[in-house]
């Protein structure tokens, strides 16, 4: 039975919209304040697929300045990288990773390699929950 709120304590950014991803590129996400907040988990969740050949992978950056990102090293970041995005079905599944290092502002990419043929590999996108904020906000509870 679920008994804490999540909903109240996380903020929820889209950093990357659903769109559709070329073959063997980078998309990048924007750039997320974690101002307040101790953890940050990304969410990559996908639609169409094109190709049924490709590796897609959530590349996690991070920046004192907004600006400048650098990949994050793998001892900040929870979950495994090398995640499978498609289901034994070929079909997307959600996957994430989760990030806790020291950086103001984080962001999240997308990276396809190994496509063969088409224009891109599908449509993905790419979600931001930060958690453990520094002040819990007092939400009443009905009686």
């Amino acid at each position: 039975m679920a008994q804490k709120d999540l909903h109240s304590v996380t903020k929820k950014i889209v950093t990357l919209s659903q769109q559709k991803i070329g073959v063997n590129t980078t998309s990048n996400g924007v750039g997320v304040d974690t101002t307040f907040f101790e953890s940050v988990e990304f969410i990559m969740s996908g639609g169409v697929i094109e190709v049924s050949v490709f590796v897609a992978k959530i590349l996690i950056e991070d920046s004192d300045t907004n600006s400048n990102f650098q990949p994050v090293d793998a001892e900040f970041i929870l979950g495994d990288p090398d995640f499978e995005i498609l289901d034994e079905n070929n079909e997307f599944q959600a996957v994430s990773l989760g990030y806790i290092g020291k950086k103001r502002f984080v962001r999240g990419s997308i990276v396809s390699t190994g496509a063969t043929g088409g224009d891109g590999i599908g449509t993905v996108g790419l979600m931001i929950v930060a958690d453990a904020p520094h002040h819990i906000p007092f939400i009443p509870v009905p009686a």
